[in-house]
């Protein structure tokens, strides 16, 4: 005789009220956009150091280098790398 237990890992979202896959699923749209635009940000303030471009956007501070922008635009990569594994129930918890 052969008795099969299922077991439920995670617990149910009360109605109404979203899950940690929905929320994650939702993030996950917005970050390769962001990433995208840092991009753009990173490029143009490169360029704009080579003189091939107008002024840029920020002219000081922090976020007025472009190494900034580019390093925001791989940690959002990573960041959405991670969610995805996350999100397809693979390697999130290695």
């Amino acid at each position: 005789m052969w008795v099969r237990i299922r077991v439920r890992l995670g617990g149910v979202a009360p109605q109404g009220e979203p899950g940690v896959g929905m929320l994650v699923s939702r993030l996950r749209r917005w970050l390769n956009p962001a990433s995208a635009v840092a991009l753009a940000l990173a490029l143009w303030r490169l360029a704009y150091e080579l003189k091939w471009t107008g002024r840029f956007a920020v002219s000081g501070g922090l976020f007025s280098h472009w190494q900034v922008w580019m390093g925001l635009a791989l940690l959002l990569l990573v960041l959405d790398t991670m969610l995805r594994r996350y999100d397809h129930g693979g390697a999130a918890t290695r």
